[in-house]
C-alpha cells in the first residue's frame, strides 16, 4: 500500500497584546490558497497521556452569531464522526440532540428543526 503525507499549515497574526487579529489556513492535499477564517478550534489526542490538546482561537472581530454557529456545527461535526468511526447510533445521536439543544438556546435553531 502507498503512503503519502500532507501539511496543513496555519498562520495566527498578533496585535500587541497577544490578541489574534488574522488567522488564515492551507493544505498541501488540496492545493488551495490561504484561506483566513475568524475562528478555529484545533483538537489533538495524545495517546501517550490520554489527553487532548485544544488550541481554540477566534480573532477580535470575531461576531458572536457567528461563534454560536461555528460552535454548533462543530458539535454535530463530532457527533458524525464520532458515528463514523464506531457506528454507535445511540451516542451519536445523544450527541446530535446535545447539539440541536445548543443550537436552540444559542437561537440558530428553531426548535422544530431540531426534531
Amino acid at each position: 500500500m502507498k503512503t503519502s503525507e500532507f501539511e496543513i499549515k496555519l498562520k495566527i497574526k498578533l496585535d500587541e497584546n497577544r490578541i489574534p487579529e488574522n488567522i488564515s489556513w492551507e493544505s498541501s492535499e488540496k492545493n488551495d490558497l490561504p484561506r483566513d477564517v475568524s475562528s478555529m478550534l484545533l483538537s489533538v489526542w495524545d495517546k501517550k497521556e490520554k489527553n487532548t490538546h485544544t488550541i481554540p482561537l477566534w480573532t477580535k472581530d470575531m461576531i458572536i452569531d457567528d461563534l454560536k454557529l461555528h460552535l454548533f456545527q462543530t458539535i454535530m461535526t463530532m457527533g458524525e464522526t464520532y458515528n463514523k468511526a464506531t457506528k454507535d447510533t445511540e451516542l451519536y445521536n445523544y450527541i446530535k440532540d446535545l447539539g440541536y439543544a445548543f443550537g436552540e438556546k444559542a437561537g440558530i435553531v428553531k426548535p422544530k428543526e431540531a426534531k
